[in-house]
């Protein structure tokens, strides 16, 4: 085999056509002295350094905020956006760690979980504004923290629910209510905000560790007891089986009343309003009656009392403001001036919507607002009094009148009667049934006639039984009258009967 040999300058040509093209540097070094190129590589080295270094430091402070970002998620997955308090999942975290000590499983103590419910919390909310609300509870965070330092968690739940866990002795019965007690007096304290005294009104729940040791349950088992301080007038309630019971049947009969009022299978009664005068028929006051195969029936006010409950109220009042139109259109051929007076809820009249949604219904059935009576009573407007003002003012502008029902019962009736429009003042049953044989509630009822009769109200008794009633009140003044002596809620079948036989038709008399 032959060897083949280059040549020192066919091998440098054969390098060259080979390599990539010659760099900067490369040239630099051949045009340069060495110190001068070695200069130059030393200044390019230090720019790369610093290059690294500012991209070390940059990545030092995008993991110091990605740290800073993980824990910020971190807090806020598991605390209230806007207070420093923990949020319901944080709570559950808590107690789960909380119910795993170990003087929780040896007995030495049971882990209690207390939910305050703030019952003014969301009117106080709506009035004070956001900030300020929150600022409360922050103040109210810090005094329980200060002064109840046996209160190991505190988290909010909800706008007006905040809950709290402590650790309570086996062997101290009075620990858990002398706390309770500290607790309730705590958050009623008055609080100071921009020289404006701020007072929030509670009512707590208690679930204890023995009831359950599942954190989600105890939660729910805290909620019920509080549930149960609406109905039964107590302050604090604490969770037993009798209450879970309670709440389940409670749960059937909503859903029992939210099918009745979807198929239409709610009835609706008439009590007819007597003129005292002429003893005819002016008006009816509209009653909801339901008659369930299994529970049997239900009258007014207990269903009313469910649906405010359940939060049916809006749509159980819609239903019967619609079947009662309905109803009134078919009278007025028989009775023109015939006024149909129909209870109004306290979310209805203090929905921005309401009055707009009658006036429709108005034009709907093509019936007159003069047709139309809704009667309130003072509690329904003391929630949100400027929208209440506001629908009341409008729909009397179109003609529907407005009584103060429940008249005398509450604080502030004259207060209400003064700032709102109303037509008539509604006489609570119970003055009737004293009035008689008690000498103060005579004169207290007949102050309150002559007050109406000075404003020009008219003045409606209810609850007359007897004719010794009837009497009394048509001596004393009063324009109209109802209650089981003139007549009791009928079906509308046996009402539309009655009414035709009040307003017979009338025969034009023909001269031959």
């Amino acid at each position: 085999m032959t060897k083949v040999s280059l040549t020192r300058d066919q091998a440098l040509s054969q390098c060259e056509s080979d390599s990539e093209p010659e760099s900067f540097d490369s040239q630099l070094s051949k045009d340069l002295p060495f110190d001068q190129f070695k200069a130059h590589c030393q200044q390019q080295l230090e720019g790369k350094n610093l290059e690294i270094e500012k991209l070390t430091r940059k990545v030092e402070r995008l993991t110091k905020q990605k740290a800073k970002l993980s824990k910020a998620m971190a807090f806020a997955k598991t605390h209230d956006f806007s207070t420093p308090m923990l949020n319901r999942y944080g709570f559950e975290i808590a107690i789960k760690a909380q119910l795993s000590t170990p003087h929780v499983t040896n007995g030495d103590c049971f882990l209690s979980v207390v939910l305050l419910h703030l019952s003014n919390g969301q009117r106080l909310q709506a009035r004070l504004g956001k900030r300020t609300y929150e600022q409360v509870l922050v103040d109210l965070m810090v005094r329980i923290n200060v002064e109840t330092p046996e209160v190991c968690t505190i988290a909010r739940l909800s706008t007006d629910e905040i809950a709290l866990s402590l650790f309570v002795p086996s062997t101290d019965e009075q620990y858990l209510p002398n706390i309770t007690d500290k607790l309730l007096s705590l958050v009623t304290r008055s609080f100071e905000y921009k020289q404006q005294e701020i007072h929030l009104h509670a009512y707590c729940g208690l679930a204890n560790s023995h009831h359950s040791s599942d954190p989600v349950t105890l939660i729910n088992y805290a909620y019920h007891a509080s549930v149960t301080c609406k109905t039964n007038g107590n302050s604090v309630n604490v969770y037993s089986h009798a209450i879970q019971e309670e709440q389940n049947q409670f749960n059937q009969l909503e859903g029992y009343l939210l099918q009745a009022v979807r198929n239409d299978d709610l009835l609706l009664y008439f009590q007819p309003k007597v003129d005292l005068v002429t003893n005819c028929w002016i008006g009816a006051e509209v009653l909801l009656r339901w008659r369930h195969p299994i529970l049997g029936d239900m009258s007014n006010e207990p269903l009313i009392h469910l649906a405010e409950q359940n939060g049916l109220i809006i749509e159980l009042g819609y239903f019967v403001l619609h079947h009662a139109m309905e109803c009134a259109t078919k009278w007025v051929s028989i009775a023109p001036d015939f006024r149909l007076s129909i209870n109004i809820s306290a979310k209805q009249i203090c929905s921005s919507k309401f009055a707009e949604k009658v006036i429709h219904l108005l034009k709907q059935f093509q019936l007159s607002p003069h047709n139309l009576e809704f009667e309130l009573t003072e509690s329904c407007v003391m929630d949100s009094f400027s929208i209440a003002q506001r629908n009341i003012e409008t729909l009397k502008d179109h003609g529907i009148q407005f009584a103060l029902d429940d008249f005398g019962t509450g604080y502030a009736s004259f207060y209400y009667l003064k700032k709102l429009p109303f037509d008539a003042i509604k006489i609570d049953k119970e003055f009737i049934d004293t009035a008689l044989d008690d000498p103060q509630d005579k004169t207290i009822f007949r102050s309150i006639i002559s007050i109406a009769k000075k404003l020009n109200k008219q003045v409606v008794t209810e609850g007359i039984e007897t004719l010794e009633q009837s009497q009394f009140v048509t001596q004393e003044g009063c324009d109209v009258a109802q209650g089981y002596f003139y007549a009791k809620p009928m079906p509308l079948d046996v009402f539309e009967t009655q009414l035709a036989n009040q307003y017979p038709p009338r025969i034009a008399m023909v001269i031959s």
